[in-house]
C-alpha cells in the first residue's frame, strides 16, 4: 500500500517505461513507406502487452507529421485507445492492416523481381541487405520457381490490366505456370480481341489497338530491339539536331560550344571521320 498519493503515480510509471515507445515510427507524408509503416506497426502490436496495448495507438499517431496528423485529428479518441486502434490509425493513413496472405506474396514478387535495384548513391551492403529481405520473405511463404516464371510470364505480357488481374483472381492466388499460358494465349486471341473490340465500339470506348502478328527470333532481347529504335532514330529529320546540340552543350563539348558561338559555321569532315568546323 503506498504511504503518499506520489507512489502510486510513480509505480505506474515504472510499469510503462520499460515499453519500446522509441521504436514506434514516424510517419512523414510522401517520405515514409506505407507497407513498411504497417509492418513495424503491426509487429509492435504483437510484442505489446495486452493490457497496455491502448497506449500505442494514441502514441503512434502523436508521431504522425504533416497534412496526414489532420486526418488523425478527426479520429475519435476513445476508438484509438481501443485494441483496434492501432488498425484503425494505420488504415486512415491510407494503408491495408489485413492484407491476404496472396496480396502479400505478390507484394514481395513485385519489390524483390522488380523494384529493388541499386541506386547511385548506395553502398553494396545496403543493396544486398534490400535485396536478402524480400527474397527471404518469397522463401518464408514457399515460393516455387514456377510459381515465380507464371509471374514473370503474366507481368511481361501485353495484357490489359484487367486481364492480368482476371488471371490472378480465377488462379485462386496460386499462379502455375501451364495455366497462365492458357490464359495468356485464351484472352490474347484474335476471338477475344474481335469481342471487346466489338463491345468497345459499342460502348464508344477505344479498342484494345494494333493486332499482334510479328514473330520474333527467340534470341532476340531488349537490347537488339533498343538498336533498331536507335538507329531509326539516327536518320530522323534535322529537327532533332537541336535537341543532340543542347546535349553536347549540356557535356561542355568544346565542337557543340564553337557552334552555338557560329551558327553560320559549315561542317567539313576529314578523311578520319572527325568533324571540324570552318568558317
Amino acid at each position: 500500500m503506498p504511504t503518499n498519493p506520489g507512489d502510486g503515480e510513480s509505480s505506474g510509471l515504472a510499469s510503462v517505461s520499460h515499453l519500446p515507445w522509441q521504436q514506434i515510427p514516424r510517419f512523414q507524408p510522401g517520405t515514409t513507406n506505407v507497407d513498411e509503416y504497417t509492418q513495424r506497426l503491426r509487429f509492435l502490436r504483437d510484442l505489446w502487452p495486452e493490457d497496455q496495448l491502448h497506449l500505442l495507438a494514441p502514441r503512434a499517431a502523436l508521431q504522425v507529421e504533416g497534412v496526414a496528423f489532420q486526418k488523425i485529428a478527426r479520429l475519435d479518441p476513445a476508438k484509438l485507445r481501443s485494441k483496434d486502434g492501432i488498425k484503425l490509425l494505420v488504415e486512415t493513413l491510407g494503408g491495408s492492416w489485413g492484407k491476404t496472405k496472396d496480396e502479400e506474396k505478390y507484394f514481395y514478387f513485385e519489390q524483390a523481381i522488380y523494384q529493388t535495384n541499386q541506386r547511385v548513391d548506395e553502398t553494396n551492403d545496403s543493396y544486398i541487405s534490400r535485396h536478402d529481405t524480400f527474397f527471404e520473405e518469397l522463401l518464408t511463404r514457399n515460393v516455387t520457381i514456377n510459381e515465380i516464371r507464371a509471374y514473370i510470364l503474366l507481368r511481361n505480357s501485353q495484357l490489359s490490366p484487367e486481364d492480368k488481374k482476371r488471371v490472378i483472381v480465377e488462379s485462386a492466388g496460386d499462379l502455375k505456370y501451364e495455366q497462365t499460358i492458357k490464359a495468356i494465349r485464351l484472352l490474347g486471341s484474335k476471338f477475344f480481341q474481335e469481342l471487346q473490340g466489338r463491345n468497345a465500339s459499342t460502348s464508344g470506348t477505344q479498342g484494345r489497338g494494333m493486332e499482334r502478328t510479328k514473330v520474333y527470333d527467340i534470341h532476340m532481347n531488349e537490347a537488339d530491339e533498343t538498336e533498331d529504335v536507335q538507329m531509326a532514330a539516327s536518320s530522323g529529320s534535322p529537327e532533332d539536331e537541336p535537341t543532340d546540340l543542347c546535349f553536347y552543350l549540356e557535356n561542355q563539348d568544346e565542337d557543340a560550344i564553337y557552334a552555338r558561338r557560329t551558327p553560320d559555321a559549315v561542317i567539313l569532315v576529314d578523311d578520319d571521320a572527325m568533324p571540324r568546323f570552318g568558317a
